[in-house]
């Protein structure tokens, strides 16, 4: 019952949402054609989204026949800024207060766009009814505030729980999630929504991917113990730390995009590089298990969605809806995951501190045989050199064996001459020695 209605929500807010058109793109290529130039070349039909990796550059856009009286026109990248849109004639303005490249057309109006990409060519164009635009953004902003609270939930768990068991761990769980979040809002066109300029949100992106990735490789090797069986492994994260900053470097000196390409692609794989060391490793531990389980498919997404779709061979060409699901479930078993980890590391401390302070005090209040058997000791003076040992007084001893003070002196005295020694200190040094 419940899938059926879920089903039949979504497909009534596709119907509504949704308008028709025809739509069709040029690339020009030398990007000197003008809107009235480029009306007389042939296009090609869009009927996929175009995937084409670094081959940018200009494309123009001719979209006709809508089918709505009001149309929505939405370009929904966050790596889409230079747009312009003509129609009869005269320079359409954007609409503002948008997250993405979004433009507002009327029916029987032809409109033409031309995109100029500086980044990779992943040009998904979308059209909607203008009503059911409205009810569209209302619903992804839902989705969107429900899924960062809660992501922000997370990080305030794991920084309290960090605190509260002493344990980095999950300090750098909370902030690896923290910035894998705000990649995804980068993503949702959050900077773009706050009119962030060009320069400064690369910047970001590079900075918040860069330290998310040495978050998560930190966790990662603290999480599964990885210094136990690769050694070595803290050379590897220099290496790459180094990469990063060198490839930083080079993009911004530069303005070349292949850089900014190179430097997501390094955070990605060194990630994914870490959840195959977690593989290898499959069998050792439940909680490895579940570390390789939970980040499978944001492994899988994440090569498509930041990798592949920089270089024009993306395969799924979903949105980041499809991350954050996987994310979600993944914080979720995670969370958990860490805490019953702690809690079992917690109670097998504590039996260790337990089994050390039995074996100290068996250590300190028993006589080896070993040195009973060398120095020919009685039974009686072997008793009483133990509680020589745990500082017990004449008195006591005496009390305790239920035999007079004097006949502990004697066994004292004999205990001296057999160890050849001439007190208390030298009898307990003996014994402990």
């Amino acid at each position: 019952m419940f899938k059926n209605v879920f089903f039949i929500f979504f497909f009534l807010k596709a119907a509504i949402c949704f308008s028709q058109a025809d739509i069709s793109y040029y690339q020009d290529k030398e990007g000197e054609l003008s809107f009235k130039d480029v009306d007389n070349y042939d296009f090609i039909p869009y009927d996929k989204i175009i995937n084409k990796g670094l081959d940018g550059g200009v494309y123009w856009f001719k979209i006709t026949d809508f089918s709505e009286d009001e149309n929505i026109i939405q370009f929904k990248s966050s790596h889409i800024f230079n747009a312009e849109a003509y129609h009869n004639g005269a320079i359409l303005n954007r609409e503002s207060h948008e997250r993405f490249v979004t433009f507002k057309v009327k029916k029987n109006e032809k409109l033409l766009i031309k995109l100029k990409l500086e980044k990779e060519a992943f040009i998904p164009v979308e059209v909607f009814s203008a009503k059911g635009y409205k009810f569209k953004e209302k619903v992804n902003l839902l989705i969107i505030g429900l899924y960062y609270g809660f992501a922000l939930f997370i990080v305030l768990v794991n920084i309290i729980y960090s605190l509260s068991f002493k344990d980095k761990t999950f300090l750098f769980y909370g902030l690896f999630v923290f910035c894998v979040s705000c990649s995804l809002s980068f993503s949702d066109g959050l900077l773009i929504l706050f009119n962030v300029s060009q320069d400064i949100m690369d910047f970001i992106i590079l900075f918040i991917h860069t330290i998310g990735t040495i978050f998560g490789v930190t966790f990662a090797t603290k999480y599964l113990g990885l210094e136990n069986y690769y050694p070595k492994i803290r050379y590897l994260i220099l290496f790459f730390g180094a990469v990063f900053v060198f490839l930083f470097i080079l993009y911004f000196s530069t303005g070349n995009f292949i850089y900014f390409a190179l430097v997501e692609t390094a955070t990605v794989v060194f990630l994914t590089f870490f959840w195959f060391l977690a593989v290898t490793l499959f069998k050792k531990d439940l909680f490895i298990r579940i570390f390789v389980i939970a980040y499978f498919f944001m492994v899988i997404f994440g090569l498509d969605y930041y990798v592949a779709r920089l270089f024009g061979f993306s395969v799924l060409n979903f949105s980041s809806d499809i991350i954050k699901v996987a994310g979600f479930f993944e914080m979720l078993l995670f969370s958990f995951a860490l805490v019953y980890r702690m809690k079992i590391l917690h109670e097998q401390n504590k039996q260790m501190r337990f089994d050390i302070e039995t074996l100290i005090v068996e250590s300190s209040n028993e006589i080896s045989n070993e040195v009973i058997n060398d120095n020919k000791l009685s039974v009686r003076e072997k008793e009483i050199l133990e509680f020589i040992n745990k500082g017990k007084k004449n008195k006591e001893i005496a009390d305790e064996l239920n035999i007079s003070v004097n006949t502990v002196k004697y066994h004292i005295k004999n205990i001296y001459e057999a160890l050849n020694i001439k007190n208390r200190k030298e009898a307990i040094a003996f014994v402990n020695k």
